[in-house]
């Protein structure tokens, strides 16, 4: 999850053409890793920490 936020936030720092894209793609992702989070009772926030 953390590498998939971090992911994102280089590409809406470092956009290039493809960055719209490739966002949509990790978020997907995310959302199905939250849906699978929330399934398993899991409720804890999911933080980004400096260096990954």
């Amino acid at each position: 999850m953390g590498n998939n936020l971090a992911f994102i936030a280089d590409q809406l720092v470092f956009p290039d053409p493809l960055s719209e894209a490739r966002i949509a793609n990790r978020q997907a992702v995310i959302d199905q890793l939250e849906d699978r989070r929330h399934l398993a009772g899991c409720a804890g926030e999911v933080t980004l920490t400096p260096g990954g």
